[in-house]
Parts: C-alpha cells; structure tokens; sequence
C-alpha cells in the first residue's frame, strides 16, 4: 500500500536524516554489501533487516538494556516472575586482577555482560593465567555494539563473571525467534565450534507445533535428533518471554533433559537476516509487527513523535488493507 503523499515525504525526508545523521551505520552496512539490505529504507521497514535498523534507531525501549545485559537479564526474568534457571553465578566484579585463582582453575566460564563473543573456559585453554587476566581486561575496555550500532549494548557497565560450566560439545542450543507470544522460526545446533557440529531449522507447521525447515546455512551437517524432554517447557518460556515484546529471540542451552536461559538477542546476526522468507513480504517478515514496539507508546515531541505517528498510522493502515482483502478473498471462495 503506497502512502499517502505528505507521508512519503515525511519518510524520505527521515531516510535522508538517516544517512546524514547515521553516517557510521551507513558506512558499516556499505563496507558489508550483504548487511546493506537492511537500510535502504529504515523510515518504513518491510524486510527483517530494515526492521532491525529501525529498531537500532528509533526503539530505545529501556527494557532491552537489561536483555542485552547477561547479568541484569537474570535480575530482570526473576522481577517478572519468569521461572527460567540460568548456570550459577560463582563471581562478578570490574578487575580482572581479583578474580580468585581457585575458580580460574575449575571447570568454569569467565564472560563480559556487555558484549558477545566475549568468554573463555579457562580450564579448556592453552592460556595461561596472567594471559586470561589480561583478555578479561581487554573486554572491559571495549566498547561493543557500537560499529553497528546495536545500541542496547551502549548503555551497559561492562563486568566480569564466572559462572559454573554446565556442559560442552554435547549441549544443544536451541534459539527461538518470537515476534510477540508466536514462534516463527528455531534454530537447534549441537557440537558448536567442533568437527562435528551439526544443526537444524524448524518452522511453524500451522497447527501449533513445528516441522522440519531448510537446511541451515551456516552449519553443513544437519542434526538429525529427537526433541528434548524439556521442549513443551522451552516453548512455553520462549512465548510467555517473546510475548513481552515485539520481537526477540530467547536461546536455550539444553542437555536432554536439563536447560538453562542462555541469553535473550535483539539484533540477531548485528541486524541481518539472509534468508527469503525475512525479505519484505515474506512470511517472517509479516510475523514482525513493528507497531507492538514500545516506540509508540509514549512518542516524543517534535519530529519524531510527527514521524512515529504517521508510521503508525500507515500500518494501520496496511493490515486493515491485508485483513480486507483476506476477508474478500474468503467471500469469494464460497
């Protein structure tokens, strides 16, 4: 549905602001070709990745500081009576200097809170103490989300912690992206960062349960396993927590019969997407409704609010237009 005209200025003249404004994210995405699909047209997102970069801009939902944040987001489940286990936590702190020797040397975890890819199994490593200190330190000192603009992370103190490790190689992670309380895609993988890693897609099957999707495209054996004893738990969790928001996806770690909440991610893959069905007009593309963002709720004053309202406003529009034409479309086939 093309908009009406005073807000297809009102867009284009907020994409221009975008580019002008924005001009590291712009810079980042076009230095990635395959990532530049995703901001094109930030004003008015149709594909899962212009609706990520959207998100980057203009949703700062406080809420998804303490999502991003892998200490804060254990505080946060338990304020919001969210009964999800999480590995034990054995020490947080900003020195990487203090952490006790004694955990160092157990079969443990070090992370950041602030950041991804920040971890090391000190045990399982050919570092040497001082050389892990040193790493754990490195962290602190980066400043992580900001070339692509994952904003969240931005407004996190960054800490350090050591929580109990609670498997390797055999653990399954299952990653559940939620748009609202619906589930439109899974992602299961076992033996990360192994020789045998292997993985599988799983998508809505239409009658509330899930069947097997597309191969993965990132892992090239295809794990062929039967679902955990705990799956109805993981599915209940992931959309009693996705139903909170308009989009997010809820990972898992997950040893048969045992899980734990890995962490909760609002720009998978830094904002990017690739496959058909998150293009515009594809199906998962559809399933993300942009108008349940808090963004909306209290819009502010001046351009922004004048902006966020007519976007509102225009896909208001857009479903009223997809549920008629579905209603006529049922009429017809009678």
């Amino acid at each position: 549905m093309t908009p009406y005209l005073p807000d297809r200025l009102l867009f284009a003249a907020v994409n221009l602001w975008v580019r002008l404004r924005h001009r590291r994210l712009v810079r980042y995405c076009r230095g990635r070709p395959e990532r530049w699909a995703g901001m094109p047209w930030p004003a008015l997102p149709r594909s899962v990745s212009e609706k990520f970069t959207w998100r980057k801009l203009f949703d700062h939902d406080p809420r998804f500081v303490l999502l991003s944040d892998k200490l804060a987001v254990r505080r946060w489940a338990r304020d919001e009576g969210i009964d999800v286990p999480f590995p034990r936590l054995l020490w947080e702190g900003t020195d990487s200097d203090v952490i006790p020797a004694s955990l160092l040397a157990q079969d443990v975890v070090l992370k950041a809170n602030h950041g991804s890819s920040m971890n090391i199994f000190p045990a399982r490593t050919d570092m040497d103490d001082a050389a892990i200190r040193a790493r754990a330190a490195c962290w602190l000192r980066t400043r992580y989300g900001e070339v692509a603009q994952e904003t969240a992370y931005l407004s996190i103190k960054p800490r350090l912690f050591v929580e109990e490790s609670v498997g390797f190689g055999a653990l399954e992670e299952i990653k559940f992206y939620t748009f609202g309380p619906e589930i439109g895609r899974i992602f299961r993988s076992r033996g990360r960062d192994t020789p045998d890693e292997a993985a599988t897609i799983l998508l809505p099957d239409g009658t509330g349960g899930f069947e097997q999707g597309a191969r993965s495209n990132v892992v090239d054996r295809t794990l062929d396993a039967p679902l955990p004893e705990c799956w109805d738990r993981l599915v209940e969790l992931a959309r009693r927590i996705g139903g909170q928001f308009d989009q997010v996806r809820v990972d898992f770690l997950v040893d048969g019969e045992r899980f734990w909440l890995g962490e909760l991610t609002l720009y998978t893959q830094k904002g990017y997407i690739p496959a058909p069905e998150a293009e515009a007009g594809g199906w998962l593309a559809e399933m993300w409704d942009i108008r349940r963002s808090r963004a909306f709720e209290s819009a502010p004053r001046g351009w922004r609010g004048v902006y966020l309202r007519r976007l509102k406003r225009h896909l208001g529009r857009e479903a009223a237009a997809r549920g008629g034409a579905a209603a006529e479309g049922q009429l017809t086939s009678l």
